[in-house]
């Protein structure tokens, strides 16, 4: 699905690279960052708090916390319909 955008997007003269790698997502997205020069990263938060946050850990700290370059987060409001 997202090689199918990123194909959409540099068909539109947008230039874009599909990266698909294994490890620590927010050790992934700061090195990425520093090896492409980047200006800002943009990620979203999904809202985890509490324990679920302290057990699953968060890919949006870690980066705010180590990144070396200017992160702009966005909250990303999630709600469950039922089944009804």
């Amino acid at each position: 699905m997202l090689q199918k955008f990123c194909a959409k997007t540099n068909n539109a003269n947008i230039n874009t690279e599909f990266i698909q790698k294994v490890g620590s997502l927010g050790s992934i997205i700061c090195n990425l960052a520093k090896e492409w020069n980047a200006d800002l990263i943009i990620m979203g938060l999904q809202g985890l708090f509490g324990i679920t946050k302290l057990l699953i850990g968060s890919m949006s700290n870690h980066v705010l916390h180590y990144a070396s370059y200017s992160v702009y987060t966005i909250y990303l409001v999630i709600t469950v319909k039922s089944g009804k």
